[in-house]
């Protein structure tokens, strides 16, 4: 059997020294070939896909945009390349930017063909666009703004690493996806011809984008779904406060009852306050403290009750179910019962600097 192998062996060496191996080479000579950074997607008029990305995105050349118009991704590359003179590869592909108008549809199609394709990084980063993303890309390109591609991307791995706003790639929407206790989700943009502005966190379920979290509920969410996590600031407008340098810790617990309890502990200071209380007097102070504790209670709560609506769990609630003497539910069953589990929320604020906001009138 060995001496059999051996000589098996022989045939693809000879095959590979000679050259007339059956496999074809890939070409890529380096001035031949464009790598591409960003790719954005939606869903045109005609119900096929329209797609485009920025060429060139490295080089010193004026950058410009080519879309395509496909009802097919991969068919997307082919055209593309039709536009231009150099063979565009994805293994530097590092955003996908998908409609909103898309992303309310079956995205798994196109994040499963992302996942397939060898060249793709499960690192790539997947954001939600509202708005004109196009225009907001044709307007940079005239602005001079060469690399607004790899500006974008710095941006977001700043703050996937910072953990302010929310930031998803590839691998961690389909881990969301396939987890029994779990759902996906995404950053949440909003572009017109001049800016890109963050709005907040698109949810999903079952691979469409079924709500949005935006505003200080963001910010809420961003605390729920973090043990800990700091906090520059967060504005209180209706209350007149501001609260800056926060780090809260928060912990999440499934009851044997089935009762959701949250407790979140937060240490901070009053950056900003425009109340009538005189936070010199201690009274008024703990007033303030306890006054701003029920707010954030009670957002939080209504912020979970929208996902339980929404029968969705980004928060990640029935992995604390999970446990060596405890018996987990089923997926199933999971599903079944989040939506209608109560949840207590209870918020402890320690802040200081409270009586130095106090103004003479």
């Amino acid at each position: 059997m060995k001496k059999r192998s051996n000589s098996l062996m022989i045939v693809p060496m000879l095959l590979m020294l000679s050259g007339c191996g059956s496999w074809p080479v890939k070409n890529s000579i380096i001035e031949e070939i464009s790598p591409t950074i960003l790719l954005y997607v939606d869903r045109g008029a005609d119900k096929h896909l329209e797609q485009a990305t920025l060429i060139p995105p490295l080089r010193e050349e004026k950058k410009r945009m080519i879309t395509a118009n496909v009802r097919l991704m991969k068919e997307g590359r082919i055209q593309l390349n039709q536009k231009y003179y150099r063979e565009m590869k994805s293994g530097q592909l590092r955003m996908l930017f998908i409609s909103k108008r898309l992303a309310r549809e079956d995205l798994l199609p196109i994040v499963n063909t992302m996942m397939l394709d060898p060249e793709i990084s499960d690192r790539l980063y997947l954001i939600v666009v509202e708005g004109d993303f196009l225009a907001y890309l044709n307007q940079q390109v005239e602005k001079q703004q060469e690399m607004i591609d790899f500006y974008l991307y710095k941006m977001l791995a700043h703050y996937e690493r910072q953990g302010e706003i929310t930031v998803t790639n590839l691998h961690r929407f389909m881990e969301a996806y396939f987890s029994p206790y779990a759902d996906p989700q995404m950053p949440l943009f909003t572009a017109n011809g001049t800016d890109l502005i963050y709005e907040g966190t698109a949810l999903f379920r079952d691979g469409k984008m079924v709500g949005e979290i935006t505003a200080l509920d963001d910010t809420l969410f961003q605390i729920l779904n973090r043990p800990t996590r700091f906090q520059k600031s967060l504005p209180l407008p209706e209350r007149g406060v501001t609260l800056g340098s926060l780090h809260t810790e928060t912990k999440v617990t499934v009851q044997p009852t089935g009762d959701v309890k949250i407790y979140i502990e937060g240490t901070g200071r009053v950056e900003e306050y425009q109340g009538e209380r005189d936070l010199n007097q201690p009274e008024a102070a703990q007033q303030l403290t306890r006054e701003l504790e029920a707010v954030l209670e009670q957002k939080a709560a209504l912020l979970v009750k929208k996902l339980q609506q929404l029968r969705i769990d980004p928060l990640r609630i029935g992995e604390r179910t999970l446990g060596p003497f405890s018996q987990p539910y089923t997926e199933e069953a999971w599903k079944a019962a989040w939506p209608t589990m109560p949840v207590h929320v209870d918020v402890h604020l320690q802040l200081e600097s409270l009586g130095l906001l106090k103004m003479k009138r």
